[in-house]
């Protein structure tokens, strides 16, 4: 199997005892591009402190704060992060032993939709207690046979991420995740592998979760509720997944606004409905900034598995960075639409989920960005050019004063009914809203600018591929400081783009 991601779903807590060692076994089986998601149950306990600080040596690790709702649903959070195409279970106190991934995913390869191995059952000491658990168990595969006596384990099971949109949401009720994953690819006739081969350490212990006693009436309910949850097959899981959605914002000393950008865009984010990651592109800032977004993000248990830092080591531009996020999301988050915001808005609504929702309409099939309005963080709109930008209209734009002239009038569009969509030639760059598929396939920025007219550009592009749509129902506040005005190198950076503009596009 060729470039296959592999993602792990690691449902934790309390669990510093152990979850190191457990860490290490996985992690040595991983290549550079998978991921192990750890969904923390008790949030600010010395485990969470641990396993954030075995993150920032190794960014395989990415850490989420986990419902606080028990081991099911610890374990549903774990996997509606994941973004493998296959995924592994994992508890917190065992141990991988080699060749365990490589075992699996060559079962993949030849069809598995999932996969199940054998396992050595062992104390807290690592000391044997049974060589087999397939034996232990009476392990094998069969609906009826695992519905009266499961012997499905999701520590020795992995699985296609076909098979997990099946299952997730997890139904109400259901005695265990592993064993309803299972089922469910019994009940759809997928194929399902044994490995008669022990790639596991199956700790026992006494803060073991499961293992415990049940009484008779207990087990008459587990069967209920598991014939119940496979029989309504779970039909509106794939409907209900999320949408992965990727916005990028590109630094260089802007301490002084990144925090409020940062987090009133992620407190604003239905997560319900949307899989949203950041990416932030520091272009070396010297002021603070990185410190900020790591203190306050990267390193925090409320927003460490939604955001992403990487570093450049110099300014290489606002269009390349933005470019090398499209790379970076690429590799581990390829989402369905994507948002270019500047580090100087605020977001007060759930703008993301609006313009989604305005997308994902089947009669706007032929929209590729949307581009906000823009007020000042006051309330008072921007105005803003929505024509090609002309130098008249540059002109005239510089030379504006308290009510808006002729030409800066047209080029704003202001005869137009700002209450509704409208379609446009020029959208501003401080927050652009694509799909996906369209900003990759005109290769992201035009790397040619350094700074400013990239959004003149791509709207360009973009509309070379569909519509551009000034969309009024998400507003973005922002607080346009114009630095171009006042400091000569941006000023001769300003011209110097404006120039490679009028020569790419043959226009003034």
């Amino acid at each position: 199997m060729n470039l296959i991601k592999v993602s792990v779903a690691l449902a934790a807590y309390n669990g510093e005892k152990f979850i190191e060692e457990q860490l290490n076994s996985i992690l040595s089986q991983l290549s550079l591009g998978d991921e192990v998601i750890v969904s923390d149950d008790n949030p600010g306990s010395e485990m969470s402190k641990l396993v954030l600080e075995l993150s920032k040596k190794d960014p395989r690790i990415k850490y989420i704060k986990g419902p606080s709702k028990g081991v099911i649903a610890n374990f549903e959070n774990a996997l509606s992060h994941v973004s493998g195409d296959v995924v592994f279970l994992s508890d917190q106190d065992d141990v991988w032993l080699p060749g365990k991934v490589s075992a699996v995913l060559a079962e993949i390869e030849k069809g598995a939709s999932l996969v199940m191995h054998d396992a050595k059952v062992v104390d807290a000491e690592l000391g044997t207690i049974n060589e087999s658990f397939f034996e232990l168990h009476g392990s094998g595969t069969g609906l009826i046979k695992n519905i009266i006596r499961n012997t499905y384990i999701g520590c020795c099971m992995a699985f296609t991420r076909e098979l997990l949109l099946e299952c997730l949401p997890f139904p109400k009720d259901i005695p265990m995740h592993d064993q309803y994953i299972a089922l469910m690819a019994e009940k759809k006739g997928l194929k399902i592998s044994l490995i008669d081969k022990q790639y596991l350490l199956y700790r026992q212990h006494g803060n073991n979760v499961t293992g415990g006693k049940t009484t008779i009436m207990q087990k008459l309910n587990f069967r209920k509720n598991i014939i119940k949850a496979i029989a309504g097959c779970n039909s509106s899981a794939v409907q209900t997944s999320r949408i992965p959605v990727s916005a990028a914002i590109v630094t260089y000393n802007n301490a002084k606004y990144i925090e409020d950008a940062a987090k009133t865009l992620l407190d604003s984010v239905d997560y319900e409905k949307i899989d949203f990651r950041l990416f932030v592109f520091d272009n070396g800032s010297t002021d603070g900034t990185i410190d900020i977004i790591n203190d306050s993000f990267v390193n925090t248990a409320e927003y460490g598995d939604k955001v992403k830092l990487i570093h450049s080591g110099g300014n290489i531009g606002f269009g390349v960075a933005h470019n090398k996020i499209l790379e970076v999301m690429e590799n581990e988050f390829p989402s369905k639409y994507h948002c270019v915001v500047n580090p100087d808005v605020i977001i007060r609504d759930d703008i993301v989920s609006t313009m989604v929702d305005y997308l994902e309409d089947e009669k706007n099939s032929d929209v590729v960005q949307l581009s906000p309005r823009i007020c000042f963080p006051d309330g008072r709109s921007q105005i803003l050019g929505k024509r090609n930008p002309h130098f008249i209209y540059l002109f005239a734009s510089r030379m504006r004063g308290e009510e808006p002239g002729f030409l800066l009038s047209r080029y704003a569009m202001l005869n137009e009914d700002y209450s509704k969509p409208f379609e446009i030639w020029n959208a501003t760059g401080c927050f652009m809203f694509f799909r996906s598929d369209a900003f990759k396939e005109v290769g992201g920025f035009d790397d040619r600018y350094f700074m400013y007219f990239e959004d003149c550009d791509i709207t360009r592009e973009m509309r070379k591929l569909g519509k551009v749509l000034f969309f009024p129902h998400a507003i973005v506040y922002h607080v346009w400081a114009r630095d171009s005005k006042r400091n000569t190198k941006l000023k001769i950076i300003h011209i110097t783009s404006m120039l490679k503009y009028y020569l790419k596009w043959r226009t003034i």
